[in-house]
């Protein structure tokens, strides 16, 4: 199991991939807002980063994604990808004008 868990930490998931899932994830939930009255629009996920795996949703300008979806994110990515016994870091940064 262990070293299972480590290969889990050291997965890559091809950018093209996670831009196919990404639709599928906003079809099966659309974001939810944090602050403001509008929903975010999700413009790209990439993964930046492995041991722990870390991926960045890139979002709108001045647009906030509550923390909710981000664990909906993050489950939906064990449940594809699994990610068993490792944590995921999920950050999010906002489109540049």
């Amino acid at each position: 199991l262990a070293l299972e868990i480590q290969e889990n930490r050291k997965r890559i998931i091809a950018d093209e991939e996670l831009e196919t899932i990404l639709p599928k994830l906003i079809l099966r939930h659309k974001p939810t807002k944090g602050k403001g009255t509008r929903h975010p629009v999700i413009k790209r996920i990439e993964q930046t980063g492995t041991e722990p795996p870390t991926f960045l949703i890139v979002i709108g300008l001045r647009q906030f994604l509550h923390e909710s979806y981000l664990r909906y994110v993050e489950n939906r990515l064990r449940e594809y990808y699994d990610f068993e016994g490792t944590p995921l870091k999920i950050w999010v940064k906002q489109e540049k004008a």
